[in-house]
C-alpha cells in the first residue's frame, strides 16, 4: 500500500514489489524509527513507518533578580523579564533553533540605572566630561532621599535601593510612626520617618493639707494664636510643700522619669 509523508517529515519512492522508500524529517525534529521501508513478496512493508518529533533546546534558568517563562522545544520562545529595581541586559527573548541551540545567549537582570549628572549639573563627584559639547552621564544605582534621624532619636541603614532604615528613640522618649522603612525601586521610601516625644508620667495631687509646684522657669504666655502645655513631662521636676502648721512627711520633689513614672511616692503632711 501506498504511504504518506509523517507529520513534519517527508518520503520518496515507490510502492512496487523490491521498492525501497526512505523517510526524512523537517529541520528541527528528530526521527523515531527506520528512515526506510521495502516493500515485499506478500506486498507488505517491512516495518511501521517512522515519526518526526521536535527537538529539545538546553533547558533555560531565570537570571538573578529577574524570570523565565516559555517551553524549550523547536521554535519555543522564551521570555525573560526583571524584578521591580533591575533592567534586563539582552535579549528579552530567545528562540528555540533547529540545531537545538538557542537563538542568543541568556540576559542578565542589573540594578537600574539612573542618569546623575549632566554638563550643567554635578550630581556626582566621579562626573567627568571630554568635551565641552558631550553631556557624559554617570550611572548609578537607584537611591532614594537621605533620611536624618529624628529629634531625640537615632537612625541605622543606608538609602539605595531595598535598604531598610531603622529608627530608635533616645531614653525618656516614645515613637510616634513606623520603626523601619525600605527604599522602593521608584526612589522613594515606603512611609514617612516617625518622630520622638517625650513620655509622660502620671498626674499627681497635692496631698491634703499641703501644695505642690512644677520646678519652672520663668513665666511664658502662650503666642498669639496659640497654646501651651507641660508640666508632667520626661524630666519635669515637681515641688511640694506644706500649709502653717503642718509638716512634710516623705520627698519635697519627684522627678518624671524615663520609663514614665515618678522617682517616689508623693509625700504627705
Amino acid at each position: 500500500p501506498a504511504l504518506t509523508a509523517p507529520t513534519n517529515g517527508a518520503v520518496t519512492g515507490s510502492n512496487s514489489f523490491g521498492d525501497t522508500i526512505t523517510f526524512t524529517c523537517d529541520p528541527g525534529y528528530i526521527m523515531a524509527g527506520s528512515s526506510t521501508l521495502a516493500c515485499q513478496s506478500d506486498l507488505t512493508w517491512d516495518g511501521s513507518p517512522p515519526t518526526c518529533s521536535a527537538v529539545q533546546c538546553p533547558a533555560l534558568t531565570a537570571p538573578t533578580n529577574g524570570g523565565v517563562s516559555g517551553g524549550n522545544t523547536y521554535e519555543d520562545v522564551a521570555t525573560f523579564t526583571c524584578d521591580p529595581g533591575y533592567n534586563l541586559a539582552g535579549s528579552p527573548t530567545l528562540t528555540c533553533q533547529a540545531d537545538t541551540t538557542w537563538s542568543a545567549a541568556s540576559p542578565t537582570c542589573t540594578s537600574k540605572l539612573v542618569f546623575c549628572c549632566s554638563l550643567s549639573l554635578f550630581c556626582s563627584s566621579v562626573c567627568t566630561f571630554t568635551k565641552s559639547s558631550i553631556q557624559i552621564y554617570i550611572p548609578a544605582i537607584v537611591q532614594c532621599p537621605v533620611q536624618a534621624p529624628p529629634d531625640n532619636g537615632g537612625m541605622t541603614g543606608s538609602n539605595s535601593y531595598q535598604d531598610i532604615v531603622q529608627f530608635t528613640c533616645n531614653s525618656g522618649y516614645e515613637m510616634t510612626g513606623a520603626a523601619s522603612i525600605t527604599c522602593q525601586a521608584d526612589g522613594t521610601w515606603s512611609g514617612s520617618a516617625p518622630t520622638c516625644g517625650g513620655v509622660q508620667c502620671p498626674l499627681l495631687t497635692a496631698p491634703a493639707n499641703g501644695d505642690m509646684t512644677a520646678k519652672q522657669c520663668p513665666y511664658l504666655p502662650a503666642p498669639a494664636n496659640g497654646a501651651k502645655s507641660g508640666s508632667n513631662f520626661y524630666q519635669d521636676v515637681m515641688q511640694f510643700s506644706c500649709g502653717s502648721g503642718y509638716n512634710l512627711v516623705g520627698s519635697p520633689s519627684l522627678t518624671c522619669q524615663a520609663d514614665a513614672t515618678w522617682d517616689g511616692v508623693a509625700p504627705t503632711c
